[in-house]
This record gives structure tokens, sequence and C-alpha cells, in this order.
């Protein structure tokens, strides 16, 4: 699932098809001041949509953490 700021104020779960290229299992996924102020209040780059949740702990299939 990935959630996806829609407009100022409206965010949704989608299903989206995984990228190319390496795959890394999230373990946990937050968002921070900015992305709470884009869905709040906007923000002057914001280009919609948009996926917040750049913060992330996760791992390869190695087992190997980021």
């Amino acid at each position: 699932k990935t959630l996806v700021l829609e407009k100022k104020g409206v965010m949704s779960l989608e299903d989206r098809p995984l990228p190319p290229g390496n795959i890394l299992e999230v373990k946990f996924c937050s968002i921070c001041r900015t992305d709470a102020k884009m869905w709040s209040e906007g923000q002057r780059d914001l280009v919609l949509p948009r996926v917040p949740g750049h913060e992330i702990c996760a791992s390869d299939e190695s087992g190997r953490n980021y």
C-alpha cells in the first residue's frame, strides 16, 4: 500500500506496482514536519500527487538493515 497526498488535506491509500531495481522491505516509516505541513498548509514547491514518508527503516534480501 502507498499513502498518497492527493491535495491539501486529502490522502489516500493506493495499490502501486513495485519499482524496478533492488527491493527493500520497509519495517517502519514516518512522516516529518515538512510532510505534515504539506498536508495541512501546502508548500511552495509541492507537486501533487506526492508520496510522503521518506524516513524509513528497512532491510534487503540479505538481512542488511538501512
